[in-house]
């Protein structure tokens, strides 16, 4: 790695704009217009994205780094080996709207610039969920209509939120909140006093018990990401403190099976393939 410090922290890139935080996560939203590209940034919390709006992209990373990305189970093997055919024939990569992308930074970090495609109808966006926390997780929601659950891990659990116009999840128990993703259409949230959250849009939910509903003729297509431990928006944590990565690290091919759609091949790199299995779909980008 250059000693010049050529890269800047994410908190510090200017595309990836904070939208509040708390001590068990930071949310921002990265916008990056068409033709355009961020500057070259690390990345080292664990972080799940949610796309919000389309648009190919690349993701550009020196050396011969190996971020171990992974998507949510609601992307099925065939559409990732389409969306891997299409990132080696063509060098973009799109990903459908509310596609949620798991990235372990702490134990992967990662320098990289993302570039959006020059001929983008309109900017790519994504919200990142930093998980700042590493408290004991709390149980795994049990099962509600229009909820499943997208990834789980020792970190946090993802929900995935499918409804129909003028449907309801039901009462979902947070024991200490959670973030609400909503990447198409309007979500009303709450058990006794709701609120309105219009997507794209990301929003802290409080502890206790909320009903996640869609508007009478709008479906709705949202992630709601629940991390251990707790907190409110006004408590801020403690960064920790983490290594750039090393540009010539060494890993198994099958921990690298999800970097291949999304970063760009130095000359003489292997080819990973796609490995995870995952029922289900999801509806394209606009």
């Amino acid at each position: 790695m250059s000693t010049d410090r050529s890269w800047v922290e994410v908190d510090d890139e200017p595309h990836h704009v904070e939208k509040f935080r708390n001590d068990l996560v930071r949310v921002y939203e990265a916008r990056i217009p068409a033709g355009t590209a961020t500057q070259l940034h690390h990345h080292s919390i664990d972080t799940r994205y949610v796309t919000v709006s389309g648009g190919r992209f690349r993701s550009d990373e020196p050396g011969r780094q190996h971020p171990h990305t992974r998507l949510g189970r609601s992307i099925t093997r065939s559409r990732q080996l389409i969306l891997l055919a299409r990132r080696l024939l063509t060098g973009w990569l799109q990903m459908p709207c509310g596609t949620l992308i798991i990235q372990p930074h702490a134990m992967h970090p990662l320098i990289h610039q993302v570039r959006a495609h020059p001929r983008n109808a309109g900017p790519v966006r994504m919200i990142g969920v930093e998980l700042r926390d590493r408290a004991v997780r709390s149980s795994t929601i049990r099962s509600l209509s229009g909820l499943a659950v997208e990834h789980a891990d020792q970190r946090a659990t993802t929900y995935r939120i499918d409804l129909a116009p003028g449907t309801t999840t039901g009462p979902i128990p947070l024991d200490r909140g959670g973030v609400l993703i909503v990447a198409e259409g309007q979500a009303t949230v709450g058990a006794t006093d709701t609120r309105t959250v219009g997507g794209p849009a990301a929003e802290w939910l409080d502890a206790g018990t909320v009903r996640i509903a869609s508007a009478p003729h709008q479906s709705l297509t949202a992630v709601l990401v629940v991390p251990e431990g707790g907190g409110r928006p006004d408590a801020y944590g403690v960064r920790p403190i983490q290594r750039p990565p090393s540009t010539r690290c060494a890993t198994s091919a099958a921990n690298r099976a999800w970097g291949a759609p999304f970063r760009t091949r130095e000359p003489g790199a292997e080819l990973n393939e796609a490995s995870p299995r995952c029922p289900g779909g999801v509806p394209p980008c606009a």
